[in-house]
């Protein structure tokens, strides 16, 4: 008998590549979910934060983990003055997800990662880049489209991503920010974070199975 053929699927089309537990769509009837919880729940009781807590580390944070968990990401809002020099040499009409690209990269050769089999590591750096991100893209906007140089430290103490992100892309009229927009990129974060292995799940988890860094799973 002969050996069978192998089948040849196109752009891996009907091809199981892997599992997860982080998030379904459509399961069982059921729409997106993260780690069993409902995306209209997350996106309407919660901030950010708490579901980058819940993908991240397994569940939902109690109010002291995300008390703790919200001073530590507060404490990496701040811009290295290399990433600030790399953002203000970057073109005015860059497109936002390669101005992500370029300080990712940039943020490993700073804080590159030493041990890729440190699961805690991985969660700081994690952590770092959720906190970086809203943060060199406010800085790129304001340095070239208002002309501005923004500090980009916590705003309070219990300053939270998308408030920061909102109030920073909007220094130069602090009035015109309201709770709306805020909630509004608070809730489009959490629907954005995960879609059960999404193209872009898929690509990252390609580029880690190489032993690669985080830093360019994400990049």
């Amino acid at each position: 008998m002969s050996a069978a053929k192998p089948t040849y699927s196109k752009g891996l089309a009907g091809v199981i590549a892997g599992e997860t537990a982080i998030a379904t769509v459509g399961k069982k009837g059921h729409g997106l979910m993260y780690r069993g919880y409902s995306i209209d729940d997350l996106s309407d009781k919660c901030i950010f934060e708490e579901v980058a807590y819940l993908l991240t580390r397994g569940s939902l944070p109690t109010s002291a983990e995300l008390r703790a968990y919200q001073s530590k990401i507060n404490g990496l809002f701040e811009l290295d003055g290399t990433i600030r020099r790399i953002l203000e040499l970057i073109p005015k009409d860059c497109h936002p997800m390669d101005v992500l690209k370029v300080v990712a990269g940039v943020a490993g050769t700073l804080y590159p990662e030493k041990d890729i089999a440190d699961s805690a590591e991985t969660l700081d750096i994690a952590d770092r880049l959720l906190a970086v991100f809203p943060s060199a893209i406010a800085y790129h906007y304001n340095y070239h489209f208002k002309g501005r140089v923004i500090e980009t430290k916590a705003l309070s103490s219990d300053d939270c991503i998308a408030n920061h992100f909102v109030r920073l892309l909007h220094a130069d009229d602090p009035s015109s920010v309201t709770q709306d927009m805020i909630r509004c990129v608070n809730v489009s974060l959490i629907c954005y974070a995960e879609h059960g292995f999404a193209a872009s799940s898929f690509a990252s988890r390609v580029t880690t199975s190489t032993l690669s860094d985080i830093y360019s799973s994400i990049g």
